[in-house]
């Protein structure tokens, strides 16, 4: 699997945040810039949690333009679970950045970065269970002048690096560097 193995420690600590922070109001941020990545993260995050009996809950909100996370919830029928029942779960937020980096509000904040300011009082109430936010560099740097109040809630940080690059074959390598020196291999 692309990018796992260079993180397989990252994961592990994120399936250990996950597992320690149940029943508790408990705020995570993944930093990860690729989308399959991403989602393959996602994919052995659910499978390893699943193993210890919490179920993850992706909310994913590509597409979608709620005015808060509350609201995202509220309209998504797993998220509508855990607001009456949260059980053992932990939820994981992906698909943020376009609330994150829209027009700003009169205040200069983006609304969904303010709601997040004004609700975290009511979310650390209303959802005790670990939230994980997945996003891009940009969006994380931008979620916290955005919402400064909010992300200083935070009790562990993430960070998935791309996939290494393939080393080159032996053959394909000495073949670069004749070819540098103006020889064929041979």
């Amino acid at each position: 699997m692309i990018g796992l193995s260079d993180n397989i420690d990252e994961l592990e600590r994120l399936r250990r945040f996950a597992a320690y922070h149940q029943k508790q109001f408990s705020l995570g941020l993944a930093r990860v810039n690729d989308p399959r990545q991403r989602n393959r993260i996602l994919l052995r995050l659910h499978q390893s949690l699943a193993a210890d009996g919490i179920t993850l809950i992706h909310l994913d909100l590509s597409n979608r333009h709620p005015q808060s996370l509350r609201q995202a919830l509220a309209n998504d029928e797993n998220g509508r679970i855990l607001l009456s029942n949260p059980g053992s779960a932990a939820l994981a937020v992906t698909g943020m950045e376009h609330l994150i980096e829209v027009t700003l509000t009169p205040g200069g904040r983006p609304p969904f970065a303010a709601a997040l300011n004004a609700e975290r009082d009511l979310l650390r109430s209303t959802l005790p269970l670990p939230i994980i936010l997945f996003m891009t560099d940009m969006a994380m740097d931008r979620l916290d002048i955005s919402a400064p109040d909010f992300f200083d809630w935070y009790s562990a940080s993430f960070q998935f690096h791309a996939p290494s690059l393939a080393t080159p074959r032996p053959e394909a390598a000495e073949a670069v560097r004749l070819n540098l020196r103006g020889l064929t291999p041979g």
